[in-house]
């Protein structure tokens, strides 16, 4: 199979909702004209990242329906070029509201969604703002279940808190996943410089697959975080032998590297051979109950 070229975009969303929209769009056919068959963005990339603003139900009206305006922009874009899209926004459901990626398909249209399954509720550390995403967010309900492959990859989706539960990660891999997305709206400093490109690194390199991060660049806003915070941006897109192919800086950037899905065939059955040695029968307690509080 030869390899698929993907996009990772990292821009400056804000709460101009169908500013983003048409910035998404320009961002898609830029892709493509590159060559590009899968673009990915960061988390609620329709909106800015409204969390760190405590119990502001006015932001409830960014939330939109699926299908609703944001996926009919980017299908018509998707449609037009070839190019599919991962497309991070905040959904409603119902009454229900979540932070979600949708697959979009030049021929199939909708194929997939992942809802973030792990909700933070955030304290301050060392002075940077904790977010409260419990008020604006129900905890996902969709699982780890592996889409259809997109672009000729077989792709999972991770949601930016989500990455630090290494569970999420090998159940995808577990059903054959290729790549693993993980779009993130983050700006800690003891996350993005110390952890984040270690800990997506680890993802690629014991599950062997592609992993794709994506982090939004743009001021930090909401009562309480620091005047002059930034998100770092920082997109990253490692191979499944923990290698890097393509990493952004600290502005709007879209950048590209080539995923060839039978590579991680070939490393899974390599020295390594992670998958060859689990033993499941002693795992059992990753499965227990959570602990009574």
């Amino acid at each position: 199979m030869p390899s698929t070229r993907i996009a990772i975009a990292q821009f400056e969303s804000t709460a101009a909702v169908e500013a983003n929209r048409a910035k998404m769009v320009s961002i898609v056919e830029e892709a493509a004209a590159n060559g590009a068959k899968l673009v990915l963005f960061h988390e609620l990339a329709t909106t800015d990242y409204f969390c760190y603003d405590d119990g502001d139900t006015d932001h409830f009206a960014l939330a939109e329906t699926v299908p609703g305006p944001s996926t009919d922009a980017l299908l018509d874009a998707v449609r037009r070029t070839g190019a599919a899209v991962l497309l991070p926004l905040y959904e409603l459901d119902g009454d229900t509201r979540y932070n979600t990626v949708v697959y979009l398909d030049p021929e199939r249209g909708i194929t997939g969604k992942y809802r973030k399954t792990h909700i933070p509720v955030l304290g301050d550390t060392n002075g940077q703002k904790g977010a409260d995403e419990g008020f604006y967010f129900s905890g996902g309900d969709t699982g780890f279940v592996l889409p259809d492959p997109i672009a000729g990859i077989s792709t999972g989706s991770v949601i930016c808190y989500d990455r630090h539960f290494p569970e999420c990660g090998r159940a995808y891999a577990l059903q054959g996943a290729q790549m693993l997305f993980v779009p993130t709206a983050s700006y800690r400093d003891s996350i993005i410089r110390e952890i984040w490109r270690s800990e997506l690194q680890v993802y690629a390199f014991q599950n062997s697959i592609y992993v794709a991060g994506v982090n939004k660049v743009g001021p930090v806003l909401g009562d309480g975080v620091v005047p002059g915070s930034r998100y770092p941006g920082q997109s990253v897109v490692f191979d499944p032998r923990g290698q890097v192919l393509v990493e952004c800086g600290d502005g709007e950037e879209i950048a590209y590297a080539d995923v060839d899905p039978e590579f991680c065939d070939s490393v899974r059955g390599g020295a390594m051979n992670f998958f060859g040695a689990r033993r499941p029968e002693m795992y059992a307690s990753l499965a227990a109950p959570k602990a009574a509080e």
